[in-house]
């Protein structure tokens, strides 16, 4: 099916266009693709309710909801799309037991399997997707050496192509510090366990009252701990500046509106919310989880803390707020490592050289 110009039918699968790092990523990442092939669609699990779905309309990217996928229906579905494309590029593990058994009607060996987080998926249940769809990946890729790891501890799969290929991000036009006197500290994310936002929450109301007045907290996302954080910020930080922003699409808006990041999760591929508060000039604090340390350098771009440990978090923001010039040149230093290294151009050419093997 590939064309006389090399072009191919490519679609991307996700489990949804809600707002997440790897939703945003294979939206930047098919806005790049569409300069050079148009051929570039997505298939989305979800609804067209969802907070993505402008950005994919505003990027002219089409997009196939079939939220009935496991329905005998959905998979008539499915059958009827896939055989249109040449490519099946998978970010979601979960789309892979939808597609097991309409892979094996199709006959073909052309997914390419993205894993953008770091959890081993060890289970039994996740064993027998993983194996049983195994015989329809041509090759997988990961965010990082770290969840490459991971997971070949787990899936000793020596036949199948293994690359590491870093999620870049786009270079916003405009980056500015935030304007207000308060030390803005964020964090940018789903609110679900896994990323703990508890931590920084327990951190901040660690502090010196002469701390708590200079500092405000922004926390932008929504999931099922927003009721809890918002209870203990209740109870326990009345006397704190603390904003529950919601879900916001418009990046310029949530990146220049503060001055530091706070990554608090129990496990990260390569994160993306790092990534795009680096390139807009931001520097990081982060757990020492997973991909974080490749981006988040000690003394250099921002600093590492042992996991769930809040006391240890309390003296880093402490020494925020004692050292701004301290905060400002870190957040240099994260532009220009952003910029030198995690380009979505670099992304896009590693991806095109693996459709094409």
């Amino acid at each position: 099916m590939f064309t006389k110009n090399n072009e191919y039918k490519l679609i991307h699968v996700i489990s949804s266009l809600n707002v997440g790092g790897a939703e945003r990523f294979v939206l930047d990442l098919i806005a790049k693709q569409h300069e050079s092939n148009e051929l570039v669609e997505i298939l989305s699990f979800g609804s067209k309710s969802e907070k993505l779905v402008s950005v994919a309309e505003k990027h002219l990217i089409k997009v196939h909801y079939i939220p009935d996928a496991a329905t005998i229906l959905g998979q008539f579905k499915l059958l009827f799309l896939l055989v249109k494309f040449d490519i099946v590029h998978i970010h979601t593990s979960y789309a892979l037991k939808p597609l097991s058994i309409v892979m094996k009607l199709l006959r073909r060996k052309n997914c390419l399997y993205t894993r953008h987080g770091a959890a081993p998926l060890d289970s039994e249940a996740w064993k027998v997707i993983h194996n049983k769809f195994r015989a329809y990946i041509k090759a997988m890729t990961f965010v990082s050496s770290e969840a490459k790891n991971v997971y070949r501890n787990t899936y000793d799969w020596e036949d199948i192509s293994m690359d590491v290929v870093a999620n870049g991000v786009a270079v916003p036009r405009i980056s500015k510090q935030s304007d207000s006197n308060k030390l803005r500290l964020a964090s940018v994310g789903r609110l679900v366990p896994l990323k703990h936002q508890m931590c920084l929450l327990k951190a901040v109301s660690n502090l010196p009252k002469k701390y708590k007045s200079k500092i405000a907290i922004d926390i932008f996302g929504e999931g099922e701990s927003e009721l809890l954080l918002k209870n203990f910020t209740s109870n326990n930080l009345i006397d704190l500046e603390v904003c529950f922003h919601g879900m916001l699409t418009n990046r310029d808006e949530v990146y220049n509106s503060f001055d530091v990041l706070v990554v608090t999760s129990e496990t990260e591929g390569l994160s993306l919310a790092i990534m795009e508060s680096m390139v807009y000039g931001k520097p990081v604090v982060a757990s020492n989880v997973g991909g974080n340390s490749s981006l988040v350098q000690p003394n250099i771009t921002g600093w590492l803390f042992d996991y769930d440990d809040d006391h240890e978090l309390t003296k880093i923001i402490m020494g925020l707020v004692n050292n701004s010039p301290e905060v400002t040149h870190y957040g240099v230093n994260s532009r220009d490592f952003i910029l030198k290294g995690y380009s979505i151009d670099v992304s896009a050419q590693e991806y095109e050289r693996l459709y094409l093997e």
